[in-house]
């Protein structure tokens, strides 16, 4: 047996990989100009990078990725500060598949804090955080 590799031959999701080749991708984001894009990465080298929409109100923020729909790819959590509607891109590789309304959370006080599957069930889910009264809630996907 080699110590240095690995013997675990069960599948491992990564964080962040939109076109599904199991390396990390980079989203990008301009707030001043609305500019979205995402790069498709090879470990320190890009392979492609793409723009997505375009999304100029200031209220908007990437608020998070993990693979919503269970198909190996990453999607892009969306919340706007503003209005409290949040938005999830469903991404086929680096196309957005679909758009979903999630549920509108305008109390300013819940803060979008994690993504990831805490259930269990091969979604992501997504982490509410209540910062004046200390509550903590999940969007089970």
């Amino acid at each position: 047996l080699d110590p240095t590799q690995s013997q675990n031959t069960t599948q491992q999701k990564v964080k962040n990989d939109v076109d599904g080749d199991g390396k990390s991708d980079l989203l990008w984001r301009s707030n001043a100009k609305g500019w979205n894009f995402l790069w498709s990465m090879d470990g320190v080298k890009t392979k492609q990078a793409k723009p997505i929409n375009v999304v100029q109100d200031e209220g908007w923020l990437m608020a998070g990725q993990g693979d919503y729909d269970a198909d190996g790819h990453s999607d892009i959590l969306w919340r706007n500060t503003l209005t409290g509607m949040n938005f999830i891109y469903l991404m086929d590789g680096l196309t957005i598949k679909t758009r979903k309304v999630l549920n509108f959370v305008d109390a300013p006080q819940w803060e979008l804090r994690g993504s990831g599957d805490f259930n269990g069930d091969g979604k992501g889910d997504v982490l509410w955080r209540d910062v004046v009264r200390g509550r903590t809630h999940f969007f089970l996907m």
